[in-house]
């Protein structure tokens, strides 16, 4: 069984209204890190412009206005993962991917409610075979529709497909170099699956790392080599299951 859950606090964005989040459950289950703070001069892949329609524009002026629209909604299109990540209290190795028609209806209604920005995720969602036709969905009612992976499954088929499809951006999560007890979600375990994205992607693409899940000086070093290939880099915290910093 599914549930729509209201976050118990307000996004704030600057020079915007406090905008609400929705995030879509299943009931059972920055800044720049080289030394220094001196920003690449090269190109980056996920700088390219991608071009919002018009549609999506005026939805977006809309929701900016109307603080009873949700800004961002995250829907989690399976539980199933390909990794066990240490730190990831957000997956498990059993369940099946929501059914499409399941998931057309909170898409829907998500556009009924004045939604914005549609993330999927999961588990991870490239274990949905019909994803796809989800960000098709999601950008048939003019939203913006963007997806968050760790990229292991990534081929030139799925980047054909998402393209195909409109996706907006996507969010590969690289935390280390090499695996560790926290984080499987390595750049030396994906640095041949990344130039797909430089190749084929039509969408935005943003590399983000969990602070916490390696040592700094790996993740100032990440971050060199992730710039190194032409990406644009963010990084999160570390959280535990309930949402709050885990302070380690």
């Amino acid at each position: 069984m599914w549930r729509f859950s209201q976050a118990d606090r307000l996004l704030p964005l600057p020079n915007a209204l406090p905008l609400p989040i929705l995030r879509i459950i299943h009931a059972p289950g920055g800044p720049d890190l080289a030394e220094g703070g001196k920003r690449s001069e090269n190109k980056t892949v996920a700088m390219k412009t991608i071009s919002l329609k018009p549609r999506q524009i005026a939805r977006g002026i809309r929701t900016a206005l109307d603080p009873t629209r949700p800004m961002l909604a995250h829907i989690v299109v399976t539980r199933k993962c390909n990794l066990e990540c240490g730190y990831c209290n957000e997956y498990d190795k059993v369940s099946q991917p929501v059914p499409t028609e399941t998931l057309y209806q909170y898409i829907d209604h998500l556009a009924k409610l004045g939604t914005q920005v549609v993330t999927f995720t999961g588990g991870e969602p490239l274990l949905h075979p019909e994803l796809d036709k989800l960000v098709a969905r999601v950008n048939s009612h003019d939203m913006v529709c963007t997806a968050i992976t760790n990229g292991f499954l990534l081929t030139k088929a799925w980047v054909e497909r998402l393209n195909h499809a409109g996706l907006y951006a996507l969010q590969v999560s690289v935390d280390n170099l090499e695996p560790n007890d926290q984080s499987q979600k390595s750049f030396n375990l994906l640095k041949k699956k990344l130039p797909l994205l430089s190749q084929y992607a039509h969408f935005i693409i943003n590399i983000n790392a969990v602070l916490g899940s390696s040592p700094i000086a790996e993740t100032r070093e990440l971050a060199r080599q992730i710039r190194e290939m032409g990406f644009y880099m963010t990084v999160g915290l570390l959280h535990s299951g309930n949402g709050s910093l885990d302070r380690g």
